[in-house]
């Protein structure tokens, strides 16, 4: 057993190996920075215990989106007999930043709290991915044709969304029913800028890059805010006193989408995909729900906004 985990590490660390190698040394220094800056900002919120819970949360939040997206499962099972072990292994890897934290400031039961969860979370045999039934309904054809993205994830996730958006509005009494609603919601849809389309696709909007980038910005916010909108007034009507809440999480989580699909198409290769786009995508996630770190990914929008208007001239040079 101790064989097959060694030999894993090392297929990981090979994999780490190429996806740096693909980002290029100026852009993996960029990355470890984001990382180190991170590890920072996490030893800062454990220093106190009103934060130490919070940020184990999200790091556990993080593991288990990682956990319920990965493709490796059926790897794992055909070519080791105890695959649980290698999920634990991993995970208390990815958690070592903030156990090393917790550890450092001596607190002990967030570091039992974040252990314990990420051993449960490992535990979890089940592949988000492939047990999805797409679903083929009227409510695909209420949304525009040229947000191919949406039609797509709505299709293979649509019970799920309608469950955790009727779960959000059966319970708006409560004060945390709503945001939590639209948090989940959030991060479903996230999953609908990880795939590439076909260039074909892109020629269809007929645009140069700027404005094909800022047509499917416009158009991706207007449907979420649609989408949103009344749970956030529902919110409002039973805790009027708090109406800011929805709408920060309203502007938090679409920022996340915005720098999301940024990275997309700053990456972009045709009908294809790379590892850099989802750590990058996991950053924005962590910079979106860490409010210090909000302006910064809205300067990283902007970055790799001008970084795909860039890597989509070669596409749509005959639209500018």
């Amino acid at each position: 057993m101790l064989f097959q985990l060694g030999k894993i590490l090392q297929l990981r660390y090979k994999q780490l190996l190429r996806i740096s190698y693909y980002l290029g040394i100026v852009r993996v220094l960029w990355v470890y920075g984001i990382i180190v800056v991170l590890i920072v900002a996490t030893f800062t919120l454990t220093s106190s215990e009103k934060n130490s819970y919070p940020a184990a949360s999200l790091y556990l939040l993080l593991i288990l989106m990682i956990h319920l997206r990965r493709k490796d499962k059926n790897f794992l099972k055909i070519n080791i007999s105890q695959f649980q072990p290698v999920y634990m292994l991993e995970y208390l890897l990815l958690s070592s930043p903030l156990l090393i934290c917790l550890v450092l400031h001596g607190k002990w039961l967030v570091v039992l709290f974040a252990v314990v969860g990420a051993l449960l979370i490992s535990a979890i045999d089940y592949n988000f991915s492939m047990h999805r039934k797409t679903v083929n309904t009227r409510v695909q054809k209420l949304i525009p044709s040229d947000l191919y993205e949406w039609k797509a994830g709505v299709r293979k996730n649509l019970m799920l969304l309608l469950g955790v958006y009727g779960l959000g509005v059966c319970l708006s009494y409560f004060v945390a029913a709503i945001p939590i609603a639209m948090v989940i919601i959030g991060l479903i849809i996230f999953d609908f800028f990880t795939a590439n389309e076909s260039w074909q696709m892109l020629l269809s909007f007929e645009k140069g890059p700027k404005k094909m980038l800022c047509y499917k910005i416009k158009r991706h916010a207007l449907l979420y805010a649609l989408i949103n909108l009344p749970l956030v007034i529902l919110y409002m009507l039973f805790h009027a006193d708090l109406w800011y809440i929805p709408v920060i999480a309203l502007i938090v989580l679409l920022s996340i989408h915005i720098y999301m699909l940024t990275i997309k198409f700053a990456y972009f290769e045709i009908n294809g995909g790379n590892g850099a786009n989802f750590i990058l995508q996991l950053i924005g996630i962590v910079f979106g729900l860490i409010p210090i770190m909000i302006p910064l990914l809205w300067l990283f929008s902007l970055f790799f906004f001008k970084k795909a208007c860039t890597n989509l001239i070669p596409l749509l040079h005959d639209y500018d």
